[in-house]
């Protein structure tokens, strides 16, 4: 299991995000924002598809480099 930070994941506060993959971790990252940061939510909406490949590849990144729990 792997954990990171709503903000280092483009959020907007420091509640910690886990996942036992990076698949999981991005599905929890999406629900924290849902619950928590409605305007965030609705934002990943009108992201375009490169911008959302970004994204996620930046999330892949921060997975490799964080240490197991």
């Amino acid at each position: 299991m792997k954990q990171l930070t709503c903000a280092q994941m483009g959020g907007s506060c420091d509640t910690a995000v886990t996942g036992t993959t990076v698949e999981e971790l991005m599905a929890n990252g999406v629900e924290h924002v849902k619950q928590h940061h409605t305007f965030l939510y609705e934002a990943l909406g009108y992201l375009s598809e490169g911008d959302k490949a970004k994204l996620n590849e930046k999330i892949k990144g921060l997975w490799d480099a964080a240490p197991e729990m």
